[in-house]
Formats: structure tokens, sequence, C-alpha cells
């Protein structure tokens, strides 16, 4: 029986949820810079568990397809149809069959899943790369934002910057 596949939507969850364990929280940097290592060896080890996934479906197709070849050169009449069949028609005979499709599909399943995983580690590379840039910026005052006094005490500076500007066009000083 074979396994049953994930859906579309169950595969773009997936992906929603490393959208969001790949996000940056900005106004939290301690913590994303704490949690950093973290993620990155939950999402490290699962891309090692997939790819020790994948080289298991491969060696169970390399297995099945053992299998199937020796049941065609056993009785190569009652499964292929010819007495003494070449290397073309017992290739065509294990491909036509379900379980070497079960298998392959399981295995192009896992390979998929494993490159994910190893998309995810390496965004987790880049990942680590801006959060250090992000921590340098903060510290260079980068994402301060304004303050309402400071900017009412600049413009109230500016207004009378000009007051006294114009006071002064309008006043003229004495000749010696």
């Amino acid at each position: 029986m074979a396994k049953k596949r994930k859906t579309e939507e169950e595969t773009e969850e997936e992906e929603l949820d490393l959208e969001t364990e790949l996000g940056i929280d900005e106004y939290n940097l301690d913590r994303e810079c704490l949690e950093q290592s973290t993620k990155f060896a939950r999402f490290a080890k699962l891309a090692a568990w997939a790819d020790r996934k994948a080289k298991r479906k491969d060696e169970k197709v390399k297995t099945v397809r053992s299998e199937l070849i020796k049941e065609a050169t056993e009785n190569p009449e009652r499964e292929i149809g010819k007495k003494s069949p070449n290397a073309q028609d017992i290739e065509a005979y294990y491909r036509r069959q379900e379980r070497y499709k079960d298998a392959k599909q399981e295995l192009i399943d896992a390979q998929h899943e494993a490159s994910l995983y190893a998309y995810a580690v390496s965004a987790f590379h880049q990942r680590r790369s801006m959060l250090e840039n992000m921590v340098k910026l903060h510290g260079q005052n980068y994402f301060a934002a304004p303050r309402a006094d400071i900017t009412q005490e600049f413009e109230r500076q500016q207004r009378e910057d000009r007051t006294n500007k114009e006071v002064s066009k309008g006043m003229k000083r004495p000749k010696k």
C-alpha cells in the first residue's frame, strides 16, 4: 500500500512555517540572536534526517529494481513474453511495475524534502548574516525613532532663526 502524498495545502503550510522561522523581529534583536543557533541546529538536524531518508529510499528503489529484474530473468516468457529478452525488454518490464513506480515516487518526494531542508539551512546562514548587520545598525542608532521633544525643539529653533533674520533685515546699523 502506497503512502499518502502531501497535498499542495500541506506543502504551502510548511513553507509558511519556514517563512515564520526565518523572519526577524527588528524590535527584539536580542531574542532573535539568542534563538538563531537553536533554530539553525533544528533545521540542520531535519536536513540530515531528510538526506538520510532520501538515501534509504534510493536503496529501496535499487532493491525493488533488482527483485523485478530477477523475476524477469527467472521466468522471461511469463513476465515479459519473450524466451530471451534483451536489456531494454527487462528495463521496460520493471519500469512498468507498480512496486517500482511507487518506490521511485517515494524517492523523488524524499529528495524534494531533503532539498527544501538544505535550502532552509542555507537561508539560516543568510539570516545569521542579516542579524549581525542589523545589530551593527542598531548599535549606530539606525533604527532610533525621532523623539517628539527633539522634533519640537528643532522646529522652534527654525522659527526663531527665521524671525531673527527678518528682524535683522529691517534693522540698519549706524555707520561710523
